[in-house]
């Protein structure tokens, strides 16, 4: 999938239940990769999300709940393999 899409998950002693965030986290148009890894902050407000080509994508999220890709990180430098 080249889409990162969020559940928020309710629970209370009586019910449980699940709603998909309106929010979907997409890539820049010229990112078409597979999501590899995703990983929140400790407070939720902020979503990194890694691609099979290195880069990554950060999202970030301001106080009325509104998301917003906030940079895309290039891959890092492969090693060099041509040493002598």
């Amino acid at each position: 999938e080249k889409h990162v899409y969020v559940w928020k998950y309710y629970m209370d002693r009586e019910q449980q239940s699940a709603e998909l965030l309106e929010h979907s986290f997409q890539p820049p148009e010229d990112m078409q990769q597979q999501v590899w890894r995703v990983s929140w902050n400790l407070t939720g407000t902020a979503l990194a999300a890694s691609y099979d080509d290195g880069r990554v994508c950060v999202w970030a999220s301001d106080f009325k709940g509104r998301w917003q890709r906030e940079a895309t990180l290039p891959s890092p430098p492969s090693p060099d393999t041509t040493k002598d």
